[in-house]
């Protein structure tokens, strides 16, 4: 990824003194490094631990001079290891966005759109703050017992006092509301 290249285009050789406080700082620190770039991934974007843990190692080597000046070399690396991975989720999210937008602009109809695609992109981008504002009364409602509560349409319709055919078709709204919004970068 990016952050590979601007660290290993950027790092200088190290003495033989620097890669063995390196070595032991990373082997003493190995565990909090992991539990801090699972913790911040979170299962969502655990496949890119690997990459992260890299980074944050090729960035120790790149600030050898200032982790021996540091007075917690361990609380410098963990913030390393936080913001690396941060970085990480930050980027995948846009290129995954990217790819999700591109073909959204190449879609004819609001059928044509994979509703599982709508609705990661919806969620990783915090959409439904932006538009839940612009549901009507009914839908939020309707879309409040369905995606929040995780009710059926059937049990969606008992507790709104309306008919399930109601409640699919004010989803339907819903979902056409979302799928047009993203295919137009509408958010």
């Amino acid at each position: 990824m990016r952050l590979v290249k601007k660290v290993s285009d950027h790092l200088k050789p190290l003495s033989t003194d620097d890669v063995n406080f390196v070595r032991s700082i990373i082997e003493e620190n190995e565990k909090c490094i992991n539990v801090t770039v699972y913790n911040t991934l979170g299962q969502l974007y655990s496949y890119l631990a690997e990459e992260a843990v890299s980074e944050v190692y090729l960035l120790a080597c790149r600030k050898v001079d200032v982790l021996r000046r540091h007075e917690c070399p361990k609380a410098w690396l963990i913030v390393a290891a936080r913001h690396v991975s941060q970085t990480l989720i930050r980027t995948h999210k846009n290129d995954l966005l990217n790819v999700e937008i591109e073909e959204a602009e190449n879609i004819k109809s609001n059928d044509d759109v994979p509703e599982d695609a709508v609705y990661r992109i919806w969620l990783e981008d915090k959409i439904p703050e932006k538009l839940i504002g612009s549901l009507t009364k009914r839908e939020k409602e309707v879309y409040i017992k369905l995606y929040i509560e995780e009710k059926t349409p059937k049990q969606a319709a008992e507790e709104l006092g309306i008919t399930a055919n109601a409640v699919n078709n004010v989803h339907k709204n819903v979902r056409d509301k979302i799928k047009y919004a993203v295919s137009q970068k509408n958010f």
